[in-house]
């Protein structure tokens, strides 16, 4: 059964409103948005709860007013046919459902408050229980029918009159019975006494008896143990000759010839690796004197290439040069004399013009001796010519050989340079010859030292074969072990001689001996001894011995009791005890016909009980399995005793709802609620209408009980969500996008 569409032409404030249902609804809106008017239209559409026979049914649902008519109709969808309500027909939805008001109200809507456990619902989960058992509450009546005709309170009080003196006079027996009850005891603990006292005596005996056997099978120890001792001793004392050639001298001569030959062996490697670094210098020095000598003849190979090609060359040029020198030094003189003699003859060829010819004659000598000046500078000229050619020539023949140099000057400091570097690396190559032939004579010295070692090193070697041989020892190890053994061997033969001592009581070997031979008489004794076992039993004689005292102290006492109470022997006391029991159980067989009839009422009441915890706790619909899951497993049983209902967690303990926090206890009543509808309605789902049911709850509760509706969801049934919380629509719409639908609402204008 399922809403299909909601129409509301007017209600209150709300108008024109129109909603086609989902599987689920949320009709979100802030305060004073509609919601609850909304609710209240489908509740009045479906339910007429505005009658005042219905309205009861519906506390907290007080928003109609005289005259505020619905107008407009809700569809329902039920096994294919749609049916419209309000009915035209005046029939409820309740009616065709087959359930009353009050369940549809407790059920099918929930608000927040409907979450909260109080007193005010323990009237509607009474009448859930009776419909559910069956029995309608009547056992209490039929229980208050048999204490009636029985004269008997639950409790067992008998309460008419003749109830009364029976009563008084079951008092009075019992009173007597206390009296007979005393002497019985006294009875029964005079003949414990006797039993115990005779217990204590056979004790006592075998006690003894054993006590003497565990004495000669001490002796019996004594030999076997010492007859080992003894043999064993004379093994390690066998074992001690044999040891004896493993001395301490021979160790101490062991170990220094083995130390000798480490210090010796150590000196052998200090040499090898001396003479290693020898043999490297004496490598690296002639490969030094060869790289010398082939130094020198390189040194020597280019002198004797360059040289005689420049020579000649550097000859010339130095001539040329000293010419050039020798003219730059009268330049300035020639440059002068020039200068001065153009000027006279300027000079004399103006007065020859002008004053006299007689001075041609000093201008043509003034010219000519200008003209030779000119001639030597023209000369020098062309002298610096030939001296830069023949130098560039020279450079270039110097540098066809590899070489590098700017000026005459560095080919003449190679030619120097290469002569000296020559010699220098003769020099230096017979150096290292000389250094290196040094070298070979001390590595024969220390040749001859490795020699001398090692044959010192094989005498050593010689002497530790040779102790070795002696001791049959393969290393100094297998010595030492000998001589441990024997220090070993010493210790314990010290070690047994001492427990020999303490076992026999005496210290030579031939009372040893003596001693044995008297113990020889205990040898066919088959009994063990145990150290524990005599101290024992000889602590427990002395503790018999008291208890038999005490014990037949008390016997006399107990005897003295019953002779002053008027009862002469045991056999009185249980006569007068048979008596009070007969008469007592005619009593109480009327008693327990009563009692029984109560307790079959009791069972079926508790079958009762048995049934409601079915619900709440068996199946995937139950009450238990809505609960854990919305927990998260923090509690795994709800179960229903006397009349109240109880949680259980993981681990055994017991709660009632009033130990539970408020989010919990919601949780509980909404698990409550879907359990039952499941059982109410879970052969034809139908719709939830929930109004904020969750306010009180904090986020987490929040998204479990979510989780749960949208898997009563996939189970059929239809759920409309009215709600102020935007976050709800979200979550919804997160857990089940494909079927949920949202309606935002607008503020109302009143």
């Amino acid at each position: 059964m399922k809403i299909k569409d909601i129409n509301i032409h007017k209600f209150g404030p709300m108008e024109g409103f129109r909603l086609e249902a989902a599987p689920v609804t949320v009709i979100y809106g802030r305060n004073e948005s509609g919601k609850t008017t909304i609710l209240d239209a489908l509740l009045e559409a479906l339910f007429s709860v505005s009658d005042r026979e219905v309205k009861k049914d519906f506390e907290g649902i007080d928003r109609y007013e005289e005259g505020n008519a619905l107008e407009g109709n809700v569809s329902i969808e039920r096994r294919g046919t749609v049916l419209t309500y309000p009915s035209s027909t005046g029939d409820t939805l309740d009616k065709l459902a087959g359930f009353p008001p009050v369940y549809i109200r407790n059920l099918l809507v929930v608000r927040d408050s409907d979450l909260q456990f109080s007193e005010k619902h323990s009237g509607w989960w009474s009448e859930v229980k009776d419909h559910l058992s069956g029995f309608a509450g009547g056992l209490d009546a039929v229980a208050d029918s048999v204490c009636d005709e029985t004269g008997m309170t639950k409790e067992g009080d008998w309460i008419n009159e003749k109830g009364r003196r029976i009563k008084d006079e079951v008092n009075n027996l019992r009173d007597t019975e206390k009296d007979i009850e005393f002497l019985q005891e006294k009875v029964e603990e005079l003949a414990r006494l006797h039993s115990k006292l005779k217990q204590l005596s056979v004790k006592r005996e075998v006690t003894q008896k054993h006590l003497a056997l565990q004495k000669r099978a001490h002796q019996k120890e004594q030999l076997e143990t010492a007859t080992v001792l003894r043999r064993k001793y004379a093994e390690e004392q066998k074992h001690l000759e044999e040891l004896l050639v493993y001395g301490d001298d021979i160790h101490t001569s062991w170990r220094k010839l083995e130390t000798e030959m480490k210090g010796v062996e150590e000196s052998i490697a200090a040499l090898e690796h001396q003479k290693s670094g020898a043999i490297e210098k004496i490598n690296e020095t002639e490969k030094e004197a060869a790289h010398r000598e082939e130094e020198a003849r390189n040194w020597t190979r280019k002198e004797s290439e360059i040289t005689p090609e420049v020579n000649s060359g550097l000859h010339e040029t130095r001539q040329l040069y000293e010419k050039e020198r020798k003219l730059l030094a009268d330049q300035n003189f020639l440059i002068g004399g020039v200068i001065i003699l153009c000027a006279l003859s300027l000079l004399f060829l103006v007065f020859s013009i002008f004053r006299s010819p007689n001075y041609w004659l000093p201008t043509v000598a003034c010219l000519g001796a200008a003209g030779t000046c000119a001639g030597f500078w023209l000369f020098r000229r062309k002298l610096s010519r030939q001296l830069a050619i023949l130098k560039q020539d020279l450079l270039q023949k110097f540098r066809s050989f590899g070489e590098q140099a700017s000026d005459i000057d560095d080919i003449e400091t190679w030619i120097f340079t290469a002569r000296q570097s020559s010699e220098q690396a003769k020099g230096a190559a017979e150096s290292l010859t000389h250094e290196a032939e040094r070298e070979r004579n001390e590595l024969q010295q220390i040749a001859l030292q490795m020699d001398d070692k090692k044959d010192f090193l094989k005498r050593l070697n010689m002497q530790l074969v040779s102790l070795k041989e002696e001791t049959d020892c393969i290393m100094i190890e297998d010595l030492e072990a000998k001589i441990g053994e024997r220090n070993h061997t010493r210790d314990e033969i010290q070690s047994l001689e001492g427990r020999i001592n303490l076992l026999l009581g005496c210290a030579t070997e031939e009372d040893w001996d003596e001693k044995l031979g008297e113990l020889e008489e205990y040898v066919d004794i088959e009994a063990l001894w145990d150290e524990d076992t005599q101290k024992r039993l000889e602590a427990e004689l002395p503790l018999i011995a008291e208890e038999e005292k005490l014990v037949n102290e008390q016997c006399i006492a107990v005897e003295k009791t019953l002779i002053e109470h008027g009862c002469n022997s045991p056999e009185e006391a249980w006569q007068m005890q048979e008596d009070v029991t007969r008469r007592l159980l005619s009593y109480e067989l009327d008693r327990r016909a009563a009692e029984v009839a109560l307790g079959v009422i009791t069972e079926l009441s508790e079958h009762q009980d048995t049934i409601i915890n079915t619900v709440l706790e068996s199946g995937s619909d139950s009450a238990t399995h809505y609960f854990r899951q919305v927990t998260g497993g923090r509690y795994n049983n709800i179960f229903w005793r006397d009349d109240n209902l109880y949680v259980q967690t993981p681990n055994g303990n017991t709660l009632d709802i009033g130990s539970l926090s408020t989010g919990t206890r919601a949780q509980l009543q909404f698990s409550l609620r879907m359990s039952l509808l499941q059982h109410l309605f879970g052969g034809e789902p139908l719709f939830l209408l929930l109004d904020d049911p969750f306010l009180s709850s904090d986020r987490e509760r929040v998204k479990e009980m979510l989780g749960m509706l949208a898997d009563f969801s996939g189970q059929g049934w239809q759920i409309f969500y009215f709600t102020v919380d935007e976050e709800v629509p979200l979550i919804l719409k997160d857990i089940d996008p494909d079927n949920v639908t949202v309606k935002n609402l607008e503020r109302l204008e009143v």
